[in-house]
């Protein structure tokens, strides 16, 4: 059984993240047939997220706009267009964005993203 679907980026629609981010969630079990995933946009402002962790979700994060620095757990690095992060359950991370313009994100979640499994400090 196929039940593949085309999701175009100008149906997005944008809504302000509990950690200071817009996402507009892209593919999720909402829209597809899909269960045990999503996808989202995610633009961040000039400024930091808020440290959060998710104790059962596993995410990974592909930059396609601006730069900016992952804080993971006790580590931080730089991240620009064409990096991935990969974040295990139960790792607090934050992205900051130090930069003028808005950094941009995919935001990939295992299982799909649930905003009851974020936990900030």
């Amino acid at each position: 059984m196929s039940n593949g679907a085309t999701h175009h980026a100008a149906e997005l629609s944008f809504i302000a993240a509990a950690d200071g981010g817009n996402v507009a969630e892209m593919i999720n079990a909402s829209n597809s047939a899909l269960r045990d995933m999503s996808l989202a946009v995610v633009e961040l402002p000039p400024g930091k997220a808020r440290p959060h962790l998710h104790n059962q979700t596993e995410e990974i994060y592909y930059i396609l706009a601006g730069a900016g620095f992952i804080h993971l757990d006790q580590t931080c690095c730089s991240v620009g267009p064409g990096d991935a992060v990969s974040i295990p359950m139960g790792c607090v991370h934050a992205l900051e964005n130090r930069g003028d313009s808005t950094l941009r994100y995919l935001a990939i979640s295992a299982p799909g993203f649930n905003p009851a499994d974020m936990q900030f400090d």
